[in-house]
């Protein structure tokens, strides 16, 4: 009896595509990826599905994929889900859930959605009304959908200065803070305005968060000023970073990974700044590596590798000994990358340990 197919739609596939890359931390795009997924695969003691396969999946430019059932069933295994069934409501429930704020996929276009309308139109009322109407109880998933719909629509309207009214009026958001803000950070600043809006995101911050809400922005902030080598710009907001507030180093862990690692590594920066040896710093640094290192899962690993390797590519200090040494601490992740990963400039491994999620769906 032969094995049950299943047609694998054009949102389903880019979906599953997604979801597999969130998990293996790079993009499927060519052989070797696919490759090299077949490898991870079989590590997790599931069968094996060949790297033609994966790349007649992903890469295969065809609308009517028809994969075996049964090599849906280990995707869905290896991203943690039961069977492809369970996968498969999870995304009919997100298509649903896009249909709410007005997004539409017919016969694999993508309409615009309301979100996007009321934004490029500028008519904010309705939207507004909208966030105010949501549950506090909105899944990561949902929030995350949320937060992508307002991205692509503050990144390509067509016209940019109604970003600012935008901010204005909606960084107060619960919403807003978290789905836009945190969780689609733009720290490449490709939003027209983007710094303004994080100027309005910290003026909204609540006492709740104070603390990971500040060096969250006060460090995107920095690091855009860095990459300008806007100096005076830099020092000030550096100064509001490292003097104008004081924290513990039990206050810095309590926070999210990555607020908390930009903040001691862009210390440097800042040393840098005011003319200052940045050597006792990096002793501190990597001291912090080691001890807090197994208590990282391997997303936190990702994150801290990736901020350091960047951090080390903007200072002005010669830091290639701290980067053999990054390596090295950092080497079992290697492990879980193709291998042309091993050959890579410090500038390429800044694009493969990207974990924003602009990187991951840009």
């Amino acid at each position: 009896m032969p094995k049950p197919k299943h047609l694998l739609n054009l949102f389903s596939k880019r979906e599953l595509q997604w979801k597999i890359q969130e998990k293996i931390g790079f993009s499927i795009t060519n052989k070797l990826d696919c490759k090299k997924l077949s490898e991870l695969i079989r590590a997790e003691n599931l069968p094996v599905i060949s790297e033609s396969t994966l790349y007649r999946i992903f890469l295969v430019d065809d609308h009517k994929s028809t994969p075996y059932l049964h090599t849906l069933n280990i995707l869905s295994q290896f991203i943690n889900y039961s069977d492809w069934e369970s996968l498969y409501k999870i995304f009919n429930e997100r298509a649903h859930f896009q249909m709410k704020y007005g997004q539409f996929n017919h016969e694999n276009k993508i309409t615009k959605s309301l979100i996007t309308c009321c934004i490029e139109s500028n008519n904010l009322t309705p939207f507004i009304n909208f966030c105010e109407q949501l549950p506090a109880n909105l899944s990561d998933e949902e929030t995350h959908l949320i937060g992508e719909e307002i991205y692509f629509a503050l990144l390509n309207t067509p016209n940019p200065d109604q970003n600012i009214n935008f901010f204005k009026s909606t960084s107060h958001l619960p919403i807003i803070r978290k789905a836009f803000f945190e969780f689609m950070a733009d720290p490449g600043f490709k939003i027209p305005h983007y710094r303004f809006g994080l100027e309005c995101y910290l003026n909204s911050i609540n006492d709740k968060k104070k603390i990971q809400d500040y060096i969250f922005a006060k460090s995107l902030l920095l690091l855009d000023n860095v990459y300008k080598k806007d100096k005076q710009n830099a020092l000030i907001t550096a100064e509001d970073l490292y003097t104008k507030n004081t924290y513990t180093e039990g206050e810095i862990n309590s926070i999210h990974t990555y607020p908390c690692i930009r903040y001691i590594a862009y210390r440097i920066f800042y040393l840098e700044l005011k003319g200052e040896s940045i050597t006792n710093h990096l002793e501190y640094l990597f001291n912090y590596i080691e001890n807090r290192f197994n208590l990282w899962d391997h997303l936190e690993k990702r994150i801290v590798f990736h901020t350091l390797c960047e951090t080390f590519f903007l200072c002005e200090s010669n830091t290639d000994m701290e980067v053999e040494k990054l390596k090295f601490i950092f080497k079992d992740l290697y492990l879980y990358y193709p291998d042309y990963f091993n050959d890579a400039t410090l500038q390429e491994l800044l694009l493969y340990f990207n974990t924003n999620s602009t990187a991951t769906y840009i």
